[in-house]
């Protein structure tokens, strides 16, 4: 009886502390845009010290204790985060917060006309930057990686690199070759095996599929 109440109490706290530090992310995001950065202070070691709870829970490391000790856990840990050594640095604190959020901001993609878009962000210059590919580089991609290689298979971009343009027979732009590569990844088509390659998901590369994934990118009138 004792252990399938502990079954159903932790799942239970767990979705709680997700949803906390879900409902964090968004406040942060808002008091940067509205300039309070104070705020975003506070709420940022707030938002840590959740996340560090659920992080912890997926890796195993909390262990499953009666109620009373999970309470008296909890209080400790709101303890700590309102404790004056939690009020130092909040300068490395906001810097470290806007640095997530970027994370989470960039890359966006876009289209415009029959071109795709990339905004990113660049460390070196502090600022957003754009690269643009005409919409058929992406399917010079996946044509190349499909006679180079097969779907499914793993293969490295010099494996693939560089597109030719079928009309001119010219090299397209590396730039804009890596652009229609990681437009792929960001949707899934394409999945990256950390320093070993990459592979084409087999079937995910249909044209009605590609065209769907085209359509729901914002548009640029």
């Amino acid at each position: 009886m004792y252990a399938l109440y502990m079954v159903e109490v932790v799942p239970a706290w767990y979705q709680i502390l997700e949803r906390a530090e879900a409902d964090l992310r968004q406040l942060i995001q808002q008091a940067l845009v509205d300039g309070r950065y104070g705020e975003v202070v506070k709420l940022a070691r707030l938002a840590d010290g959740i996340s560090r709870l659920v992080a912890e829970n997926r890796a195993g490391e909390v262990d499953v204790e009666p109620v009373g000790s999970q309470a008296t856990f909890a209080s400790s840990q709101a303890k700590q985060l309102s404790s004056p050594a939690s009020e130092t640095a909040p300068h490395s604190a906001l810097a470290s917060v806007q640095r997530r959020a970027r994370s989470r901001t960039f890359p966006r993609f876009e289209r415009e006309a029959d071109k795709l878009v990339k905004i990113a962000w660049s460390k070196k210059d502090r600022a957003e930057y754009e690269h643009k590919a005409p919409r058929w580089v992406i399917d010079v991609l996946l044509d190349a990686i499909r006679a180079r290689k097969g779907e499914g298979a793993r293969f490295e971009a010099p494996d693939i690199f560089p597109l030719k343009d079928p009309q001119t027979g010219r090299e397209i732009p590396s730039y804009q070759s890596y652009l229609a590569l990681a437009w792929l990844r960001h949707e899934g088509v394409v999945v990256k095996y950390g320093r070993d390659g990459y592979s084409l998901k087999p079937t995910a590369a249909t044209k009605e599929h590609l065209a769907e994934l085209w359509e729901a990118l914002p548009f640029r009138g």
